[in-house]
């Protein structure tokens, strides 16, 4: 799903630290750290969250990001730019990629 890629001279291989998972458990990390992971060989689902802060008068380009959602942190969107995601009421998950958070199953 995700294709970028880092060339090698970007990074000390020396440094390299791994982080083994098992199902269920996350990784909290910056988005400026390099991170990745070898595919999925499993036929369960591997999901990612990225959650960013930004103040309400940014806009999203739809035509880019069609599925985004945002949800406030606190105080008042006074610019309602952007489509608001649904509060979950239940528990739900993803079952395709992209998927905005009304479709999970």
């Amino acid at each position: 799903m995700l294709s970028q890629q880092v060339v090698d001279s970007a990074f000390d291989r020396d440094k390299v630290v791994s982080l083994n998972l098992q199902a269920g458990e996350i990784s909290l990390h910056n988005d400026a750290l390099i991170h990745g992971s070898p595919a999925n060989p499993s036929d369960r689902m591997r999901a990612g969250l990225t959650m960013r802060y930004s103040p309400t008068d940014v806009e999203c380009d739809l035509s880019i990001w069609p599925t985004f959602e945002s949800y406030l942190a606190r105080g008042v969107d006074e610019f309602q730019l952007n489509p608001v995601g649904k509060i979950p009421q239940a528990y739900g998950f993803p079952i395709r990629p992209l998927q905005a958070s009304a479709e999970f199953a």
